[in-house]
């Protein structure tokens, strides 16, 4: 615009000094060429500018975006691989594989509905301890929840078994992890949780024995206590379908990325992988300026962003790492005013006042964006709680950016930047090596790092961690020195719990009640824990590098070693083996081992993991319970004096009894009894003879039903009689009758001959409306009562009036 008033005023200087002026008119020409040069040489020059900043400032973000993506990567590999391990561990366990071995490799899905599977197997003594030992694992371990699947993928132990999300009895066949394990390897998969509807990352390890897949181990990681990863940057996390998993803008979250196959995936998958149909994309789009390809637009944004990705494999996920770029836009701003300034000095002829005005306009425009740099630069420093600092070594002037203040907690109001505050609050036992290591890198032209505590006057104690680098003139002599302080409390922290949990996991290993080693691939000990040690009276050092596996062992174990090793070696894997191992001193313990190998990338076996048992006194043991077996299962679900069903089997039978009832539309009665006046003969003929008449009273009830039917003594003289598969209500009546005419003849106990009475109330399903055992029973209790109420030696049916 300016150059086309110039050529304006230039015509009109022709007309107005055409007669009057001709060198007027050549200088007018003159300038106009002078307008055109300058106009064109002025674009240059802000193009060039606009492309020297706008390079440097997209190589130095898209280095810290690859930084950051390298910091998240590492972070969640390192997280991964300690989850990984732990379904690994687990699947050693002997616990585990006594628990799967029950179910075997060719268990089929339970046809009991989930509810039935989850109580018989949380009840189930065995399943329940394993279930117990898992919880105690979650904790120690620091994860969500781990579970055991048997070979069809129904859930037999989990560390939630007793809570209302319990995972036991959920079948998990159709999940990518479960069917991975079958496939003999390691499964892993992004879901939401079949129960919980939480979502997280499931890492599973199969179960091998003999050779055969009998079920599974898997750990899950709820998402949100990831949120850690992206929290400490501007990234996210997407799975192996392009789905948006996990990120610090949740606006991210569940969004599908260009070009996902999750849009391929059948909705049944979708459904059960996110518990959702459709994923709204992602847009990305170029920035449009052809010189900085790498630069593009999220969604509706203005401003131009980087974007760094790395690749976990193992886990099946992509780590993004976001890089905005503002300055840009400023950038891009600042060209077109530079353009427009010098095309406007150089139209303005009058040097001092274009001069001044560009001088005054560039001025306050750099004002503006380095005050804006410095905003920017504070709160890239909050974020990442990374402060600087310059120290002048010839004036001793010391600067401290906003964010040293906040990390250090002093009000720069109050207190001004020192080193002598900067030492007042470095922790007393590590002041002298701080001073010590900055002088020193001072004095040898090196450049320092050093993490350290501070120590605040309420006693909490932050870790910080300095970069520092001194800067000196041409003669070595020390002008200044810059450097950086970084808050890393809450990493120490992690790394501190992280190395605790590793310590804990060591531990357990030593002092577990089991024996570890690990082989050769000569059978050479490289490894052996302190219980193994302690049991053969060996010490570390007499055993690891020293002896093999096969110079522990008598001949005929030697024997069965050498027998079974090169299956081993085909088939990866051995459990159960018996072996007669002899101690230093010459004692010999029967051990059972189970044994793991480990293959380089070529599948050629190169080592063993084992796990050994002393089981020299469980030998004993078991011919003991075996013989006991029996007596504890009599004692247990019957009843000592009389010998009839107690009440837990008497209510495990009544509740079979209304299953079936219920499925076959059949009916069923419940008859509760109680002795009349059975405390008088007590009190009058003593316990030996009550005891001796409830046994005559059992038999002749027993005597009065059918075989298929349960007379059950709950205690006293309460007696509990199930009559299954009834056809009339009338058929419980008739019972009653027989009942009440045989325990009206006399019984003769003790030398006493005895007459006894007794009431009795009947509660009759369906018709009594209830498919409850406890229920059920309770009513028939109401019934008799109401019999006794009668004047007892006699029956009542529950009615809705008693």
């Amino acid at each position: 615009m300016h150059i086309m008033a110039d050529m304006k005023h230039v015509e009109a200087g022709k007309t107005f000094a055409a007669d009057h002026a001709p060198r007027m008119l050549a200088h007018l020409r003159i300038a106009g060429l002078l307008v055109v040069f300058w106009g064109v040489l002025a674009w240059l020059i802000a193009e060039r500018h606009f492309n020297a900043r706008a390079t440097f400032l997209v190589a130095h973000e898209t280095q810290r975006a690859e930084q950051q993506a390298d910091i998240v990567a590492h972070n969640i590999d390192r997280d991964l691989e300690y989850l990984r391990g732990i379904p690994s561990l687990l699947a050693s366990e002997n616990s585990v594989r006594k628990a799967l071995l029950r179910f075997g490799p060719d268990a089929p899905a339970s046809p009991l509905p989930d509810e039935q599977r989850k109580e018989r197997w949380t009840e189930d003594a065995a399943l329940d301890a394993l279930s117990q030992f898992l919880t105690l694992t979650v904790k120690n371990l620091g994860t969500d929840m781990i579970w055991v699947m048997n070979a069809a993928g129904d859930c037999v132990a989990s560390s939630n078994a007793r809570k209302p999300d319990s995972l036991v009895g959920t079948n998990f066949a159709d999940r990518a992890y479960f069917v991975q394990t079958r496939q003999g390897r390691p499964g892993r998969q992004y879901a939401v949780g079949k129960k919980t509807g939480i979502p997280g990352l499931f890492f599973s390890f199969p179960v091998i024995v003999d050779g055969r897949f009998i079920g599974a181990v898997a750990v899950k990681r709820d998402l949100a206590n990831l949120s850690f990863w992206v929290d400490q940057a501007d990234a996210f996390v997407a799975d192996e379908s392009g789905v948006i998993i996990l990120a610090r803008d949740q606006r991210l979250a569940m969004r599908a990325l260009p070009g996902a196959r999750v849009s391929a995936l059948p909705e049944a998958e979708m459904l059960a992988r996110y518990k959702r149909k459709a994923f709204t994309p992602l847009l990305l789009h170029s920035w449009g300026d052809p010189r900085y390809p790498s630069l593009q637009r999220l969604e509706n944004e203005r401003l131009p962003l980087l974007i760094a990705s790395r690749n976990d494999a193992y886990a099946a996920i992509d780590i993004f790492a976001l890089r905005r770029l503002p300055d840009i836009v400023v950038f891009e701003q600042e060209r077109r005013w530079l353009f427009l300034l010098l095309v406007v000095a150089g139209t303005m002829l009058i040097a001092t006042v274009s001069g001044g005005m560009f001088f005054l306009r560039t001025n306050l425009q750099a004002r503006r964006v380095l005050g804006e740099h410095k905003k920017r630069l504070d709160e890239a420093q909050r974020i990442a709680h990374v402060g600087s600092w310059e120290l002048d070594l010839l004036s001793g002037a010391l600067l401290w950016s906003d964010e040293i203040f906040r990390i250090f907690e002093i009000d720069p109001a109050r207190f001004g930047a020192s080193y002598e505050s900067f030492l007042h609050l470095v922790h007393p036992e590590e002041q002298d090596m701080v001073n010590r290591a900055y002088h020193a890198s001072v004095k040898n032209h090196q450049p320092y790092e050093i993490t350290h505590r501070l120590l605040f006057p309420d006693g909490r104690i932050k870790h910080v961690q300095e970069h520092c680098e001194t800067f000196y003139d041409a003669q070595g002599k020390p002008l200044r020195s810059a450097g950086t302080v970084q808050d890393v409390t809450e990493q120490v922290t992690a790394e501190a719990q992280a190395l605790e949990a590793a310590q804990e996991i060591e531990d357990l290993y030593e002092r577990a009640p089991c024996g570890y080693h690990s082989l050769n691939q000569d059978g050479l000990f490289i490894r052996i824990n302190h219980t193994e040690l302690q049991w053969l009276g060996y010490t570390h050092d007499e055993v690891v590098g020293k002896l093999h596996f096969t110079d522990l062992i008598t001949p005929a174990s030697r024997q069965t070693f050498l027998n079974n090793f090169p299956r081993f070696k085909e088939s990866g894997a051995v459990h159960d083996l018996e072996f007669e191992m002899v101690s230093k001193d010459g004692t010999t313990l029967t051990a059972l081992l189970n044994a793991t190998a480990i293959y380089d990338d070529a599948h050629r076996y190169v080592s063993s993991r084992s796990t050994v048992f002393d089981i020299t006194e469980r030998k004993g043991i078991e011919r003991a319970l075996r013989e006991s077996e029996e007596q504890i299962r009599q004692l247990a679900y019957y009843d000592t004096l009389t010998g009839l069903p107690n009440r837990r089997l008497l209510m495990d039978r009544l509740s079979h009894a209304l299953a079936q009832a219920g499925r076959h539309q059949l009916a069923l009665a419940v008859m509760f009894m109680d002795l009349d006046h059975f405390k008088q003969i007590n009190d009058t003929w003593g316990h030996d003879t009550g005891d001796e008449l409830l046994r005559v009273v059992a038999t002749r009830l027993a005597a009065c039903v059918r075989g298929g039917d349960t007379v059950s003594r709950q205690g006293g003289d309460e007696f509990v009689i199930v009559l299954s598969e009834i056809a009339h209500p009338q058929d419980a009546a008739l019972v009653a009758d027989n009942i009440l005419t045989a325990l009206s003849e006399p019984i003769a106990a003790h030398q006493q001959i005895l007459q006894i009475t007794t009431s009795i109330g009947i509660a009759i399903h369906p018709s009594n409306g209830t498919d409850d055992a406890t229920e059920l029973m309770k009513k028939a209790d109401m019934a008799m009562y109401a019999a006794k109420k009668a004047g007892r030696n006699s029956y009542r049916f529950f009615e809705t009036a008693l």
